[in-house]
């Protein structure tokens, strides 16, 4: 038993120094300076778009520079941040004339031989109307739905809601 433990404390050993020597390698790779890797460099610096400062024809000795080949541009980058929300007041704009609002009361939707009629009292005439469901009154179509009927001109819509007494 103290042979098999031996050999696996110097298995585990050598794949620990293994692990090592590649981490070392790796981190040598990694930090060398850029004037030794002149091919890549050049190879790296055709695919982002870039020039080094040695093969514009400055020599010096110090490490080669990166410089862009066009000047970066910034207009992506122009827009804020952090945007104020609109209040209400400001997102509705009035679009054409307000709403009419008709003169005229729901008194009652009646079903009549499986057909609903609205019953709708008109202020200015001062008599009940009894209309039905597409009629037309004043140039706005009449809907009725459960408990409500609905005056409809174009995008504009008036609902009459049906009061509970």
């Amino acid at each position: 038993m103290s042979r098999r433990l031996a050999r696996a404390q110097r298995v585990e050993r050598l794949i620990g120094l293994g692990t090592v020597l590649g981490l070392v390698a790796v981190a040598i790779w990694a930090f060398r300076p850029l004037e030794e890797m002149h091919g890549a460099a050049l190879l790296a610096s055709e695919d982002l778009g870039l020039l080094l400062e040695s093969e514009v024809g400055t020599t010096g000795r110090g490490p080669a520079t990166v410089r862009p080949r066009h000047p970066l541009d910034l207009t992506g980058f122009s827009k804020p941040l952090w945007l104020s929300i609109p209040t209400p007041s400001e997102l509705s704009t009035p679009v054409g004339e307000p709403l009419e609002r008709l003169p005229v009361e729901l008194i009652g939707i009646v079903d009549q031989g499986g057909e609903r009629l609205a019953a709708l009292y008109d202020q200015r005439e001062g008599r009940l109307l009894l209309l039905k469901h597409g009629e037309s009154l004043s140039g706005f179509d009449v809907e009725i739905g459960a408990g409500l009927v609905a005056l409809v001109r174009g995008g504009e819509r008036m609902e009459l809601p049906l009061e509970a007494q």
